[in-house]
């Protein structure tokens, strides 16, 4: 069992990969879980997969292998609201799934914003215009999960905007429903792209800054 400040959990590669990459004196744990230090701060990254269940799962198993002081929700998310721009790194103040919500204490210096966790992928504008008109501003399909598994430990969530859920289709990417090999490809690059150059940065300051304020 090892005394850690962080577990950063993302779920797909392209968002810990880059994490991956940055850490010093890396320990691999399992083919899932690593640890080492990243801005100074002693943290465990875990790649949970993708879904409600998977995350919350894998993030409860990480937790018996790790000691750690919080918990952080990182990836990509799609943006429910035309305010939010592709790139934009975002903290969530508030994380919904169903009918249960949890406030989270922002990391300072993001916007704060509503997140909708769900279990299948926004595809079109009605739902996303339901989600919209509900509150929430972001939709993604782990942070609440993880946030379960957290459970009294102080948690975050940071995300960065890789796509309008739902919205209007991006010519450079195309319309991830459907499920054309190229176009997938062209969205993985995108969100490893993202997570490297906008996420990264914004998660290093953040567990640099020592922020476990419990959320």
């Amino acid at each position: 069992m090892s005394d850690l400040d962080w577990l950063l959990v993302g779920a797909l590669g392209v968002e810990t990969g880059p994490v991956l990459a940055a850490l010093e004196g890396r320990h691999v744990h399992n083919r899932r879980l690593m640890s080492g230090r990243l801005g100074g701060a002693r943290v465990a990254v875990l790649t949970c997969g993708v879904g409600p269940a998977r995350a919350e799962q894998r993030t409860r198993s990480a937790l018996q292998a790790v000691r750690v002081g919080a918990v952080v929700s990182f990836g990509t998310c799609g943006a429910l609201v035309d305010h939010l721009d592709v790139g934009e790194v975002i903290a969530v103040s508030e994380v919904r799934f169903q009918d249960r919500c949890r406030e989270l204490t922002p990391l300072a210096s993001l916007r704060p914003v509503i997140c909708q966790t769900v279990s299948e992928a926004v595809w079109s504008a009605a739902r996303r215009d339901q989600l919209a008109a509900a509150g929430a501003e972001i939709c993604e399909m782990e942070a609440f999960a993880v946030s379960r598994a957290a459970g009294a430990l102080p948690f975050h969530a940071v995300k960065v905007v890789s796509d309008h859920a739902g919205g209007t289709v991006d010519p450079a990417v195309g319309k991830p429903r459907e499920k054309n090999p190229l176009v997938i490809g062209r969205f993985l690059a995108r969100a490893a792209r993202l997570s490297k150059q906008d996420l990264l940065p914004a998660l290093v300051a953040a567990v640099a800054s020592g922020t476990t304020a419990t959320g």
